[in-house]
């Protein structure tokens, strides 16, 4: 299914980061690291090494919002993607956290891996990640807050684009 993702989307989970240091950190990411073809929504710091927040990802791109994360704590984050103006809005709490447009296309592919805790270079999430979602559609921020559900986890069966969620990984645990 993740070759069919190739317009719209939304990456949709829970987290909680328990050391912020170092490089990236993988929430979850698929495509080719090339060629503009990764898709991904990570921990990054931009370089400077602090000031962690949500990265939306492509090769090449990494824009941020504007809130610094810190360690220990639980966050719902998303980032819903326009395939056609190429416009990103990143979420942290079902509140708009930062918004632009990529600079480049968002090129087709084919043949690829999903990870979930890590980048295919290797830079894993270091905490935990829970009811991770991926929808074909740009959701709105309305249907964003609706997944956030007040900060508790709620069943996506309810939710009203459940015909657009592709995949979704419970995890079966509490955070």
């Amino acid at each position: 299914w993740v070759n069919s993702l190739q317009d719209d989307y939304t990456i949709s989970a829970w987290i909680i980061t328990n050391d912020i240091d170092g490089g990236a950190q993988g929430i979850v990411m698929w495509g080719d690291s090339a060629n503009y073809e990764r898709r991904s929504l990570i921990i990054y710091n931009g370089g400077s090494g602090t000031d962690w927040t949500l990265t939306a990802s492509t090769y090449g791109e990494n824009p941020q919002g504007s809130t610094t994360l810190e360690e220990n704590v639980l966050y719902h984050v998303a980032l819903t993607v326009d395939k056609g103006t190429l416009a990103w809005k990143l979420y942290l709490d079902g509140v708009l956290d930062g918004s632009g447009t990529f600079s480049n296309a968002l090129v087709a592919f084919t043949g690829t891996n999903l990870y979930i805790g890590k980048t295919a270079a290797g830079e894993y999430h270091e905490g935990f990640i829970d009811e991770v979602s991926i929808w074909n559609d740009n959701l709105s921020s309305a249907e964003i807050s609706k997944i956030y559900n007040d900060g508790k986890a709620c069943n996506l069966e309810n939710h009203s684009k459940y015909s657009n969620l592709l995949s979704w990984w419970r995890m079966g645990e509490e955070m």
